[in-house]
């Protein structure tokens, strides 16, 4: 009788080796997400719904979901574009070190606008229609040949208005559309 600690074919070993890579790739998601920013531009919605409405109910789950999710796609279309520096200077990374693959990176960008361009339009078309308008920034900021990112002052100063004035309005019409007051806290802010 053989028993299964011997034989590297078994069940046994086969799912202990599946469960890691799992892991691994969670955790490469998780990194592509860029957990923090994303978080900083949820909280900076946020704001923008409490500015504009002063209170806050369950209303504001959905809108805050969709803007999270549109910013880590742009993280992910961000590390795709960055993947052939990163292979020379940051080993580090999720599809330098194959815990994601390009093909898995490119679908879940592809699909985090797919699954929240039509959830944007429950919120209402004002927000749907600036949520759409995440998918070009996103691809002006990283895609070459346009790739904002390397350029830096203009790079740094895009990224500022991609963070921070868009959400704050995206969370301001998501719950009651945007008044002139909004608009300029917004450009404040920038």
């Amino acid at each position: 009788m053989s028993s299964t600690k011997n034989n590297p074919k078994s069940i046994r070993s086969i799912s202990a080796n599946s469960g890691s890579s799992l892991i691994k790739k969670i955790r490469g998601f998780y990194i592509l997400a860029r957990p923090r920013y994303t978080f900083f531009v949820v909280l900076v919605a946020f704001a923008g719904m409490v500015f504009e409405t002063r209170s806050i109910s369950y209303s504001v789950i959905l809108p805050l979901f969709i803007i999270g999710l549109h910013y880590i796609a742009v993280c992910i279309k961000d590390d795709i574009e960055d993947y052939e520096v990163d292979l020379k200077l940051d080993k580090g990374r999720p599809l330098v070190q194959k815990s994601v693959s390009l093909r898995e990176a490119y679908s879940a960008w592809i699909g985090l606008h797919l699954l929240s361009l039509p959830l944007a339009l429950f919120v209402n078309m004002y927000f749907f229609i600036l949520m759409a308008l995440y998918i070009p920034i996103g691809i002006l900021y990283a895609q070459k040949p346009f790739r904002l990112s390397d350029r830096s002052v203009l790079g740094n100063t895009f990224f500022v208005w991609f963070s921070v004035p868009l959400p704050f309005i995206a969370g301001a019409i998501a719950l009651s559309g945007i008044s002139v007051t909004t608009l300029i806290a917004a450009i404040a802010l920038w």
